[in-house]
């Protein structure tokens, strides 16, 4: 699926976890979908650690 680890920076300093921009996160749900159908929300907070409620967004 192409998804790699690595660091976020932020004006604050760096913080570990998916450098992944809000865009690049929702092609990726959406790849997600055309192959399995269908996803659950926390199962997709677990996999971009982000919040639910970050991916409850992501969909809207």
């Amino acid at each position: 699926m192409g998804i790699k680890r690595d660091e976020l920076y932020t004006p604050g300093g760096t913080v570990p976890g998916l450098a992944l921009f809000i865009n690049e996160r929702r092609q990726q749900i959406a790849q997600i979908l055309e192959v399995q159908q269908q996803v659950t929300v926390p199962a997709l907070s677990r996999l971009f650690s982000v919040s639910e409620v970050t991916i409850r967004k992501d969909l809207a």
